[in-house]
Formats: C-alpha cells, sequence, structure tokens
C-alpha cells in the first residue's frame, strides 16, 4: 500500500492502528502517531513499555499489525530502508579496526571510503582521527566504542537516525560529545533522529518533542518547553550562566526583518537564538566564541 507522500511532504512516517505482540502478550497498540522530516523526537516509558520494539518497527525489522508508512511507502524498497539506521543500546562493532568497522557500511553498498570521510565521522563524535582510527575494537572503553559505533551510522549520512539508549555506555566526558554529533546529524544532514531513552533529563536538551508509552499506548504526546524559552548573552562570566561556544550563524533572508540565527553549544545542550541583523552587527558573533547564555525568566 503507498500513501500520497507529496500531499503530506513533512510526514515521514505515519503510523494507524499499529498493534505488536510477542506469542499472545501484546506489546504495542498505537492507533495514531505521526512524525515529521526533520524533527528530533524522544520515546520515554517504562521497561516492557515497547520503546525499542517501536524502534525495530520504524526500521522494518520487525512484523506487525496495521499501518506504518515511510515517505508514504508501507513496504519500503532497498534504497528507502538504506536511509534507516538503528543503534543498538550496547555497541555491536565488528572484530576489526575503527577503520574498518567505520568502512564496512559504505562498503557493503558497493561505495568508496575516503580517509577524509573517517575522520570526518569521527571528529563529529569527538575522537581525534590520528588517535583512534587505527585501534582496535577491544581496545575501546565502552563509551569510546559507543561513540565509534555513533560514527559508523553518521558516516552514511542517514535520513533517518534510531537510537535505543544510547547514552547507557556513556561517561561524563563522551556525552556532551555524543549529543554535539546528534545536533550536527540533525543540521547537517537533515536526519531525523528518533530516540528512546530512560534519561528525560538529557533528552530535554534535544528532543523538540515527546512520545510517552505505558504498556504499550501513547500517552503523553508533547511538544518540549525549552524550545520556546529566550536567553541572554553575555561577553563576560556572570553569576547565573552557563558557559557556551558559537558553532554556527546563518542569516536568515527569507524574512521581512532579516535576522541571523547563531547556535551556542553548552554542556548540557544546543542553543539556537535569533538576532535582529543590526544587533548582530554591533556584537560581531564569530565561530569558536565563547560566550555565557542565562535563560530569561
Amino acid at each position: 500500500m503507498k500513501k500520497n507522500y507529496s500531499a503530506q511532504k513533512d510526514i515521514l512516517y505515519e503510523i494507524n492502528f499499529l498493534r505488536k505482540f510477542y506469542g499472545k502478550k501484546k506489546i504495542l497498540d498505537i492507533s495514531s502517531l505521526k512524525i515529521e522530516t526533520g524533527e528530533i523526537l524522544g520515546i520515554t516509558g517504562r521497561n516492557g513499555s515497547g520503546k525499542s520494539t517501536l524502534l525495530r518497527i520504524l526500521a522494518f525489522l520487525e512484523d506487525y499489525e496495521g499501518e506504518a508508512f515511510y515517505r508514504g511507502e508501507s513496504q519500503p524498497n532497498l534504497t528507502l530502508k538504506r536511509e534507516i539506521s538503528l543503534m543498538f543500546p550496547e555497541p555491536t562493532l565488528l572484530k576489526r579496526s575503527v577503520r574498518e568497522n567505520l568502512a564496512y557500511g559504505l562498503k557493503i553498498r558497493g561505495e568508496k571510503c575516503s580517509s577524509s570521510q573517517i575522520s570526518q565521522a569521527l571528529e563529529m563524535v569527538g575522537l581525534k582521527p590520528e588517535k583512534f582510527a587505527h585501534r582496535f575494537y577491544n581496545q575501546l572503553s565502552s563509551g569510546e566504542a559507543q561513540r565509534v559505533a555513533l560514527a559508523s551510522r553518521l558516516i552514511l549520512s542517514p535520513k533517518t537516525l534510531l537510537l535505543d539508549e544510547p547514552t547507557n555506555s556513556l561517561d561524563s566526558e563522551g556525552l556532551p560529545q555524543f549529543t554535539q554529533a546528534i545536533g550536527y546529524a540533525n543540521e547537517i544532514f537533515g536526519s531525523t533522529i528518533i530516540i528512546a531513552t530512560h534519561d528525560k533529563e538529557w533528552l530535554n536538551t534535544l528532543a523538540s518533542r515527546e512520545v510517552r508509552l505505558f504498556n504499550g499506548r501513547i500517552v503523553e504526546n508533547t511538544f518540549a518547553s525549552h524550545k520556546n524559552r529566550t536567553f541572554k548573552v553575555f561577553f563576560h562570566s556572570t553569576k547565573n550562566a552557563v558557559e557556551g561556544k558559537v558553532v554556527s550563524v546563518v542569516l536568515k533572508e527569507e524574512t521581512l526583518e532579516k535576522r541571523v540565527v547563531v547556535v551556542f553549544n553548552t554542556k548540557a545542550r544546543r542553543l539556537e537564538i535569533e538576532f535582529p541583523l543590526e544587533k548582530y552587527l554591533s556584537q560581531k558573533f564569530y565561530i569558536g566564541q565563547i560566550v555565557w547564555l542565562e535563560a530569561e525568566e
């Protein structure tokens, strides 16, 4: 079956009356769910609520009852399926070097993998290529292995990235780099990110929407409130402000009043702040600049 995707071009997934059983036990019972292209969606819920099963269905790795459309297709072909990349909770690496792990996905697709692609993927997850590319899989910590696993997905430039409990193995050093890489995938590749996690505090720094499952049903579907908050920017340390680094500056010319979007990285989240062009020119943000940000009440 095929949906008229062109008429709903912003809808990536559409689920209707989806049910999943393992034997006689009902795992999922979702009457309706739509996921938009380019959003970062969080899926939360207790153990056994159906989060991981839903991700596997979104990757078309499980059979099910009902309808699940991807780009309007209920049975996507291989080309469409290759747009989707799923990362499991535990790092799953080949018993090879980091370089070979990253190159494998492109190799099975018949594509060449260059050293620059390897380097870019490792840099995105905060691992220095010269230090990690030649390491063997068993020379990595669990957190490093998790970041390599993410890099092996990012090198494919996925249109859809499914992450199942991705922070389980990460320490305090790896978490910000991992978070930043997800943000890059969403912004640079335009990837739709769908994350199943127990870590709601971390999820709230990223997700634009949260769907909560209970006994396989959607019991809450809310948009993240932090997306609507405004922030003050300071060029010197202040009592309640957090340190941020400018990572991109984009001029929005399609609006009536020209505005500039500045993206800041903090330890907890990525923030996008819009400035009128005149204000931006007076402050002159630049890539790599360190500032301090404070949420307005």
